[in-house]
């Protein structure tokens, strides 16, 4: 029914294609398997995209018949389009907790932004002529409003519609975290796991690294270790890590930073060894200490390339939390693992995704971090 409605809508709207296509995607979530968590999707939809056209127009309008509204609206929607999208979700879940109705309000929250901006450009870019026109009309306020300004802004309503569309289907999927019970914590816990397990990766890593690098020798012999670890398959870090805890949170650790030390350690050596001798040489001649040359000269020149092999490590550790399921974690990976069990395989790649993101997301903040110090313009 939901499918033959779509494609009906489609054809009267532009014909055969679009109809095609609406009821093509209903029924490949059909075949997929995915009917209900796509209802559930909808749902947020129908409620958030309506709501935000209707409230975004009238602070549009609020917002240009008043300097004041204007001036505080407009940083308030700045800073409300400039944070990250799991931003939008922590004072949600503080205040309402986990459900459906947290994933609307998250929803509505993104999406609205757009709307209020192209109602306000719209109304501010006006002709006082069609204003004069009206009133000239003998129209009351409501009439003028109504029938002249938002008549004439019509084109940048529906932009504003458009945009708001497209953000709640681009949010409602994040908010899935929060509004579908479980995956939420699961994906705090797949965090909290690779966040643990890099940051003891870095204090491993790091130190072995310098030891490493320190004679030429030893940072060949370091490499070939390193080299042919890197080689093992993913379940040889699972068996001594067991034995030695059993199967627990804290051998999911173990294992994930193991593996993540790896490219710790492969590119703290390589960032000392590219250091030019010439620069060690001036240092020494300056009369640096041993502790000096290394605070003050070696690792702020290898900096760049430790921020890559933090962002390996973090890649590394993601893959291995998700490999870690296997041994009874409570994380993203045994929902994934589930999924492909099941043959859910459209869960499976929303999970898949989900990770992914969490990836992207580490990516971001760590070469933001590079960029706001311009490490990388320095070592250049």
């Amino acid at each position: 029914m939901i499918a033959a409605t779509a494609a009906t809508a489609g054809y009267a709207l532009a014909g055969w294609r679009l109809a095609a296509l609406a009821g093509g995607t209903f029924v490949w979530i059909a075949v997929m398997g995915q009917w209900k968590w796509a209802m559930e999707m909808l749902s947020v939809i129908v409620i958030a995209v309506p709501f935000s056209v209707a409230f975004g127009p009238v602070m549009g309008t609020l917002a240009s018949r008043s300097r004041l509204a204007e001036r505080i609206l407009n940083p308030v929607l700045s800073i409300a389009q400039s944070l990250p999208h799991f931003a939008y979700m922590i004072p949600v879940v503080v205040f309402i907790g986990v459900g459906p109705k947290a994933g609307a309000i998250v929803t509505i929250i993104f999406s609205v932004p757009p709307m209020i901006r192209m109602t306000l450009l719209g109304l501010g870019g006006l002709s006082p002529g069609i204003i004069e026109s009206g009133k000239m009309s003998g129209t009351t306020r409501l009439q003028l409003m109504t029938r002249f300004r938002l008549h004439a802004v019509r084109t940048e309503i529906l932009i504003g519609v458009n945009q708001v569309t497209l953000q709640s289907l681009a949010m409602v999927v994040l908010a899935s975290f929060i509004g579908m019970p479980g995956w939420w914590d699961r994906a705090m816990i797949t965090a909290y796991t690779v966040f643990v397990s890099v940051t003891l990766a870095i204090v491993i890593g790091v130190p072995l690294g310098l030891i490493g690098a320190a004679n030429e020798t030893r940072a060949r012999r370091f490499l070939l270790v390193r080299d042919t670890a890197q080689t093992f398959p993913s379940f040889i870090y699972l068996i001594p890590v067991i034995m030695l805890f059993g199967v627990i949170d804290v051998a999911v650790v173990a294992a994930v930073m193991v593996f993540a030390t790896v490219p710790i350690i492969r590119y703290t050596i390589e960032g000392l060894r590219m250091i030019p001798p010439e620069i060690v040489e001036s240092a020494q001649m300056s009369g640096a200490s041993a502790g000096q040359l290394l605070s003050h000269v070696k690792l702020p020149l290898a900096v760049p390339t430790l921020v890559v092999g933090a962002h390996q490590s973090i890649m590394f550790a993601l893959f291995r939390v998700i490999i870690a399921a296997f041994i009874g974690t409570q994380d993203l990976g045994q929902e994934m693992q589930r999924a492909l069990s099941s043959n859910h395989v459209g869960k499976g790649l929303v999970l898949g995704f989900a990770v992914a993101f969490m990836g992207l997301m580490a990516d971001h903040l760590l070469l933001k971090w590079a960029g706001n110090r311009k490490i990388f313009k320095r070592s250049a």
